[in-house]
């Protein structure tokens, strides 16, 4: 039992019903879900409506890092480098200027416990954050989301201009090679690793 069998519905419609703002994941693991049921109807947002597929509305429990009422981090499928995360807001949003404010500083801090976690975990050099807005910016997931892509000395050749080569006519490496993101991929020592990095860093915030 993972925690979709804990979705209700309401009018047709699913939600997600919780009872705590923070709940760290294990896969397999059950837990109870907040009060997203009425905190939906009584904000107006949106809820997610039944049979959507968005990968980031339906993650599997093995790349659930860390969950809350408003964001989720989740291990990338096809990782850039290894340990890279992304964060993304509970609700199905397609747009920044959708989100409330709540989210987006919520997106914020899921940044700062990213990165903290990644440092404790994996002890990186650097960062590369950033998001892809839109189709002509290279987003092929309609759902918000924030990439935390850690960085080592010597990752690359080239690391100089780091996010501004976004717009180089260069196909994605790390897409179109497995070798790459399958290279890049945690092992269950490392995701173990970083889970308890991100539940020490909650439980001391």
């Amino acid at each position: 039992m993972d925690y979709r069998d804990t979705l209700k519905s309401h009018n047709g419609l699913k939600y997600h019903e919780r009872e705590s703002d923070s709940i760290m994941i294990r896969p397999g693991a059950r837990f109870p879900w907040p009060t997203t049921e009425r905190f939906l109807l009584q904000s107006g947002l949106k809820p997610l409506v039944l049979g959507m597929s968005c990968p980031f509305c339906n993650p599997s429990a093995e790349v659930i890092l860390y969950e809350d009422r408003l964001i989720r981090i989740l291990i990338d499928s096809y990782p850039a480098s290894k340990g890279h995360l992304l964060i993304v807001p509970v609700r199905h949003v397609e747009r920044w200027e959708e989100l409330t404010k709540e989210e987006k500083a919520a997106l914020i801090r899921g940044i700062d416990l990213a990165m903290n976690g990644l440092r404790k975990a994996l002890k990186p050099d650097a960062f590369n954050v950033g998001m892809n807005l839109g189709r002509a910016a290279g987003q092929t997931v309609s759902h918000i989301h924030v990439h935390v892509i850690p960085r080592w000395e010597g990752d690359c050749k080239h690391p100089r201009g780091g996010v501004r080569k976004a717009v180089l006519d260069l196909e994605d490496e790390n897409l179109n090679l497995r070798e790459r993101w399958g290279r890049n991929r945690l092992n269950k020592r490392e995701i173990e690793d970083l889970r308890r990095a991100l539940i020490k860093l909650v439980g001391e915030g």
